[in-house]
């Protein structure tokens, strides 16, 4: 916060230069004063919001501040006593220390010299620097405060005037009623609907020699089916991950849930939709809340691995809050291993997984995110791919990619724990490939990889090319079977493919609306104009559709609604 406030103080010492006598220790005096009140304001109201809800200010904050007299009655229990004295004893902490390291203003004229301007420009600089936090690729946000598993440590290391003006610019106008387009009968009956029908049956998916295998999901940053051989792509753009699907479990009919890594990162470990106009995992009190697939591998020791800056969209704290022991980040790797813009490059990061892994104690539940495949689309290796425009060099980066999961895979075939492991590998969410699409948010655009291969799939799996309609938010529902486990009620939109029970639709959320894809025809619901429309795959002409687009306003208000209940009552 130094940074935010020494902007005004900088610039008025240019110009007191010209001005009478007095006038910058008067302003730093009153500066100095109001800054404190309102600091120390910020401070009681953090104080007391973290006995209530376990959080500091947040954009809920804002929200209840629309009624102030609500809010007025709900901190009527507060001790407005204790928290005015210790108000007071914060005041006059300060009062001492302004006048003891401020004692040096004088209030007579300052001489001016040209030569302070150099200094002047440099100090801005320098508080600009401050206010980003450092030359990096990534601004400051709550994830860069955040270092324990304990959320109330995290919460007490977040800079609370910072924390306040982040949600000041950056929080939201998102309210229910946006998305409340359904009466609480028919919302009802379609959540019915959505539940997951139990069976008895027992069908085994993984061969029956280890009780607890060990999990390695690998999340591939961008990796939509249009770049996958073995899907959509008729381009040789990922030869050895087209090697190991053919002996693997290859759902060919996957879709993501929504077009940022924040997004897909939670389908895949939340099983939780993406949300249009929001992201639940940039607000540490609604990924507390968030169910966890981690969780319920109870025993199983964890590791979350990014070689890049998990503070980014607040991806620390979500993954903190799904229970990882440990998270190996771009701070954990040298200065020559960090050869990519956002950090470790794809084979470096993978090779120091496996090393990582072995320090595990089985079994273990293991998480890699990779990078390389992201803008840019840099790489450390001499050009595969030929082209200078974008999609020559994503394609390029997809190459590098796969090239680097060859490596990784080979490296684990080495060690004791791979026999026992089973590996899922799914996209994070689709991009811009060059391949045509009608409009920016086709159904093609979502569509993905998800595969599954482990040394203990039965048979009858191996090779297997799945086409049953699938989305990231099955991944729960599809290790829930391959496990043999039941978790019920807790991951609500995720349904299993190997199943009896299929999905009829893929739900998935894109800027300002949300769509459904059911058989051929995808629906769209505008949350801004309020209007929706229909295409077909493979056909751009705009037709009604109103079936389907009552599913997409449905399950948008679903997800919402569940949205805003993660931060009720949190504490």
């Amino acid at each position: 916060m130094v940074g935010y406030f020494l902007v005004l103080p900088l610039l008025v010492l240019f110009v007191s230069s010209f001005i009478k006598e007095g006038f910058f220790a008067k302003f730093t005096a009153v500066y100095h004063s109001l800054l404190a009140v309102f600091c120390i304001v910020i401070n009681i109201i953090d104080l007391e919001l973290f006995n209530q809800w376990g959080s500091k200010i947040n954009a809920q904050f804002f929200v209840y501040l629309k009624n102030p007299m609500e809010a007025m009655n709900s901190s009527a229990s507060s001790p407005v006593f204790t928290l005015v004295i210790i108000g007071l004893i914060q005041f006059l902490i300060f009062v001492f220390l302004n006048k003891k390291l401020f004692y040096f203003l004088k209030k007579g004229k300052m001489n001016f010299k040209w030569a302070i301007i150099p200094v002047l420009l440099l100090l801005l600089g320098l508080s600009f620097l401050a206010i980003r936090g450092g030359v990096g690729t990534i601004p400051n946000n709550q994830s860069v405060a955040y270092f324990s598993n304990n959320n109330s440590l995290n919460n007490a290391s977040l800079n609370s005037v910072w924390n306040y003006f982040y949600f000041v610019f950056t929080g939201d106008d998102l309210s229910y009623s946006t998305f409340n387009l359904f009466n609480e009968g028919e919302l009802q009956d379609f959540k019915d609907k959505l539940k997951i029908k139990y069976t008895t049956e027992k069908t085994r998916f993984l061969k029956s020699s280890v009780k607890k295998p060990n999990v390695v999901i690998v999340v591939l940053e961008s990796w939509a089916s249009d770049v996958v051989s073995c899907l959509e792509s008729k381009e040789t753009l990922t030869p050895y991950f087209d090697s190991l699907s053919a002996n693997g479990l290859l759902f060919t009919n996957c879709y993501a849930t929504g077009v940022r890594t924040d997004k897909g990162i939670s389908a895949v470990l939340s099983g939780f939709p993406a949300q249009s106009d929001a992201s639940a995992i940039m607000y540490p009190e609604k990924s507390l809340k968030m169910p966890s697939l981690l969780k319920e591998f109870k025993g199983y020791s964890s590791l979350f691995v990014y070689g890049g800056d998990p503070s980014f969209a607040n991806m620390k704290i979500y993954i903190q809050n799904m229970g990882f022991h440990s998270i190996m980040d771009k701070s954990n790797f040298s200065q020559s291993e960090q050869n990519s813009k956002w950090g470790a490059h794809d084979g470096v990061m993978l090779k120091k997984s496996v090393e990582w892994i072995n320090d595990l104690k089985p079994p273990f539940f293991s998480t890699i995110l990779t990078l390389s495949s992201h803008e840019p689309f840099e790489t450390p290796i001499a050009t595969i791919y030929e082209g200078k425009d974008n999609i020559s060099k994503f394609k390029n980066s997809i190459m590098y990619s796969d090239k680097s999961i060859h490596e990784f895979m080979e490296k684990c075939k080495k060690q004791e724990w791979y026999n026992n492991t089973v590996f899922v590998f799914v996209a994070d969410h689709g991009r811009e490939t060059g391949v045509k699409y009608p409009i920016r948010f086709h159904p093609g655009f979502y569509k993905i990889p998800l595969m599954v291969y482990s040394p203990l799939l039965m048979d009858s799996l191996v090779g297997k090319r799945d086409s049953s309609l699938a989305s990231q938010t099955d991944i729960p529902a599809i290790m829930e079977d391959l496990f043999s486990m039941k978790w019920k009620g807790v991951f609500n939109y995720s349904i299993s493919p190997l199943s009896k029970q299929k999905r009829e639709y893929i739900y998935y959320a894109y800027y300002n609306g949300a769509a459904v894809l059911q058989n051929d025809t995808a629906a769209y619901y505008d949350n801004i104009s309020k209007k929706d429309f229909a295409i077909t795959i493979t056909d751009s002409t705009k037709f009604q559709a109103p079936i389907i687009t009552k599913k997409a306003k449905l399950y948008q208000q679903t997800v919402m609604e569940h949205f805003f209940n993660l931060s009720e009552n949190s504490k």
